[in-house]
């Protein structure tokens, strides 16, 4: 049954968050079905997160077009509802696809204002993410070192935050750069640690792209049967995806490189990766299958074949040159985008000389939803009790009110209470370290008042929970749910 209040929707959400991305055409629609009810019941916090995780999975289709109308939506229901972390996610989705559609310009662009808004947010792992992108973005200027520097600085943070996912990531990125270099026994290493990390995130892609960079390291070392091997492992991840067209093109190329190498013949492969790229628009392959169409020629001493097909590859390559400088956006040295680059650095500067807002300074606050949420979880992650009360007001007077609540439950908050307005008529109260008589006492006397008040014309609903290890956020959010809206609608 599809959700009809707010924290059902966050529910789903959460759940679809927690999906494996391979069959993202059925992510796509559930997204869309979960943004239909947030709609019907004007959730605007709920609309904006289920747009932008719709824009998501348009991004892992490579359909860039849908995923930019799908980021433009977000960011204009996210502000509405001031979201920044929403905002902050979808600058940086934007300009991954920005970078790839070589507008570098553009890309930077969206990263600054992503940078600007995480130094407030502090989202670690987000920051992460930008790092990662940043450092293959120059990887394509060959600022090798600069590039370099981006992406270990990402895996030892990973690392730090114990996050496989983005440690996987950063290690299979430094290892295409290292191979890029002729760095073989450094990508070695890269990939031995990006093993490690996708072992406990299940990506068919990212396994398929260690075991072709592994695949490319041994035939530079001409070692074309190990080589071979991983080849094969690579194909076996990924084979009965059909939405996995990126990396089973980049698995054909390696098959015929193999088969180049032992001097067998590589058409096979390279008509199966041609197909692929020309019907999902992957090009930059194209230019690579054409090269090794006329090292095969050559090979076979069918000089006229050779010349044409490395006319091919030249052809496309000036014409994604051209292309690119056709919208002045390729041009790492613009001023533009020097300027930029010199802005994101700063920016990242005072990301890391931003001294960290201790934990007792943001008792007795109102804070926004995210540092509300993201408080909630770092206690729990510390197996420290949590109590909860979440309060429900009528919709109906919520914007004439909504200052009025605001100021009212402040004034109720304890010493080391924090307060958060989680969405249009719905607030919530966390206190660390309470026992769970402490709990209910408080939500006791609060419905007390709150049956009091002149300005509620129906009566606000609360609903109490203590929180610890090991619970999980669906945990929590399922049974407050549960009693916050078990009644009819206020």
């Amino acid at each position: 049954m599809m959700a009809e209040n707010i924290l059902s929707i966050d529910l789903q959400l959460l759940a679809l968050k927690q999906q494996t991305p391979v069959t993202s055409k059925a992510l796509l629609q559930q997204a869309q079905l979960i943004q239909t009810c947030a709609q019907a019941i004007e959730y605007q916090h709920g609309i904006a997160e289920a747009i932008l995780l719709q824009a998501q999975f348009h991004w892992a289709d490579m359909d860039f077009a849908a995923a930019k109308q799908a980021i433009r939506q977000a960011l204009h229901y996210a502000k509405k509802n001031q979201a920044d972390d929403l905002l902050a996610e979808g600058y940086h989705l934007s300009a991954l696809i920005h970078v790839a559609e070589s507008s570098y310009t553009h890309a930077l662009s969206a990263w600054y204002k992503c940078l600007k808004l995480l130094r407030t947010l502090r989202i670690e792992s987000l920051q992460i993410e930008v790092l990662i992108g940043l450092g293959n973005l120059w990887a394509l200027d060959l600022q090798y070192e600069k590039s370099q520097a981006a992406l270990n600085e990402a895996l030892t943070r990973a690392n730090q935050i114990n996050d496989a996912q983005l440690a996987a990531k950063a290690a299979i990125c430094l290892s295409r750069e290292h191979l890029k270099q002729g760095l073989f026994e450094d990508a070695l290493i890269s990939l031995s640690q990006a093993d490690r990390h996708v072992s406990k995130y299940t990506n068919p892609t990212w396994y398929a792209e260690i075991y072709n960079y592994r695949a490319r390291v041994w035939l530079s070392l001409k070692l074309t049967d190990q080589a071979h091997a991983e080849c094969l492992q690579a194909w076996q991840q990924i084979a009965e995806h059909d939405n996995l067209a990126w990396a089973q093109c980049l698995t054909q190329v390696s098959l015929a490189q193999v088969a180049l190498a032992q001097n067998m013949d590589p058409s096979p492969s390279l008509n199966h990766a041609s197909a692929l790229a020309e019907h999902f628009n992957l090009y930059a392959f194209l230019s690579q299958i054409a090269l090794i169409r006329s090292q095969y020629a050559e090979k076979q001493e069918h000089w006229d074949d050779a010349l044409n097909h490395f006319k091919t590859h030249r052809q496309l390559e000036l014409g994604a040159l051209a292309q690119q400088q056709q919208y002045g956006l390729h041009n790492f040295n613009s001023l533009p985008l020097m300027q930029l680059a010199q802005k994101i650095e700063k920016e990242q500067q005072l990301l890391k000389n931003t001294i960290e807002v201790k934990k007792s300074d943001d008792f007795n606050k109102v804070v926004i939803r995210h540092f509300w949420l993201a408080q909630l979880q770092q206690l729990i992650s510390d197996e420290t009790a949590v109590g909860l009360i979440f309060v429900r007001f009528s919709l109906a007077q919520n914007s004439h009110n909504h200052q009025q609540r605001l100021f009212l439950l402040s004034a109720l908050c304890s010493e080391h209470t924090v307060l958060c307005h989680y969405a249009d008529g719905v607030y919530a109260l966390l206190t660390p370290a309470i026992s769970n008589a402490d709990l209910l006492q408080t939500q006791h006397h609060l419905d007390r008042i709150l049956q009091l008040l002149p300005w509620e014309t129906t009566p606000a609903r609360t609903a109490a929970m203590r929180a610890q290890a090991p619970h999980t956020l669906k945990d929590i959010l399922t049974q407050i749910e549960a009693k916050l809206f078990s009644d009819a609608a206020l």
